[in-house]
């Protein structure tokens, strides 16, 4: 049982890590994109019809009171509003379509850990137009569950897929998996039943890292000497970077291929500074391909997620009350602007340190 309780904290460090991992040199197809780049002042285009949307600012997690809200944050103002915050949900993870022009977010009614079994109770799938955060709608009422993931894919679908005990013994498992379009709209369903004392308690997908530019040009891999490495498609030959310990976990570019940036995470059981004052859990880079140097770097406690819009870099650092959001500009290589608020704050969720206690 206490195998299966440990297994139990595992997913859930992997629902808020959303690592990715290449662990040997592989030259990926042309054709694969990351999508994670929009251009400076518009967005990287749209499909179905939806107009382009104009990245000015991005959306957030912060408290308002005790409960998670959601937050947007125009780069060129110094304070924030808030765009969705509710008595009896809170939210627990945003992420945007590949194309940033739809965002999603999960919320529910309650959430923690009843003895050492992890619960989120009343989740909500919720969707809006970048550019009209005034109209959120509900997209799916996904019920309660132990676990689960949260991630947008190729072609701008979201999946969500989550675990749900069926019997009293906690024998029984129901996983299921709901993809959505870019507006939201179902596009498949699939649901089994796992008796877990023969099949074990099901594994939640683990999203492919994107790892390749938006032109198929250029991608970040990690070689068998664990050296992080910049490979030219279609040509001989890679930049190393930096040598890590730690795994890959995002990649971004610019849209000219001017700058890489990577991140890197350890939030294993293993990481002995993981509950010290100061973990050392994160890295981050950022590599300007032409000059092939790295610009800059940081290391430190979080997980370093980041979004680029142009040449806007936005990452976040540290964990609970002390996380902190920072707007970077790359092209000026300076910090513009930093948010740090009471309670913590996260581009996807507030980032909090997992709990492997079983």
């Amino acid at each position: 049982m206490k195998n299966i309780l440990i297994l139990f904290s595992l997913s859930v460090f992997y629902m808020f890590t959303g690592c990715g991992e290449t662990k040997k040199i592989e030259t990926p197809s042309a054709q694969t994109k990351a999508n994670n780049t929009g251009s400076e002042n518009e967005g990287s285009g749209s499909s179905g019809g939806n107009p382009v949307a104009s990245h000015d600012g991005f959306y957030y997690v912060a408290l308002d009171g005790k409960r998670p809200a959601l937050y947007y944050r125009k780069f060129s103002e110094t304070s924030a509003e808030i765009v969705w915050s509710k008595n009896d949900e809170s939210v627990i993870e945003v992420v945007y379509s590949q194309d940033k022009n739809s965002v999603f977010f999960l919320s529910t009614s309650a959430y923690g850990k009843d003895g050492v079994l992890p619960y989120f109770r009343k989740l909500k799938v919720y969707r809006f137009d970048y550019n009209t955060p005034e109209k959120v709608r509900m997209c799916s009422e996904a019920g309660d569950c132990v676990n689960y993931k949260l991630f947008t894919s190729v072609g701008n679908l979201l999946q969500l897929e989550t675990n749900t005990f069926t019997s009293p013994e906690h024998i029984m498992v129901k996983n299921k998996v709901h993809i959505f379009d870019k507006d939201g709209t179902t596009v498949e369903q699939k649901t089994k039943t796992v008796d877990i004392t023969k099949d074990g308690f099901p594994q939640l997908t683990k999203p492919k890292l994107q790892n390749v530019s938006d032109d198929g040009k250029y991608a970040i891999l990690l070689s068998k000497d664990n050296f992080i490495i910049l490979k030219e498609i279609n040509k001989s030959g890679y930049k190393d970077i930096k040598q890590t310990a730690k795994t890959i976990s995002q990649v971004g570019f610019t849209p000219d291929n001017s700058a890489a940036v990577v991140s890197t995470v350890d939030i294993t059981p293993g990481n002995e500074t993981l509950y010290e004052k100061e973990p050392d859990t994160a890295e981050l880079l950022l590599y300007l391909i032409k000059e092939k140097k790295v610009q800059f770097q940081i290391k430190g406690s979080g997980y370093k997620r980041f979004m680029i819009f142009g040449h806007i870099l936005v990452y976040e650092n540290g964990f609970g009350e002390k996380s902190e959001i920072i707007i970077y500009s790359i092209k000026d290589s300076k910090e513009v602007s930093r948010i740090k608020v009471k309670g913590g704050c996260g581009l996807l969720n507030i980032p909090q340190i997992p709990d492997y206690a079983a």
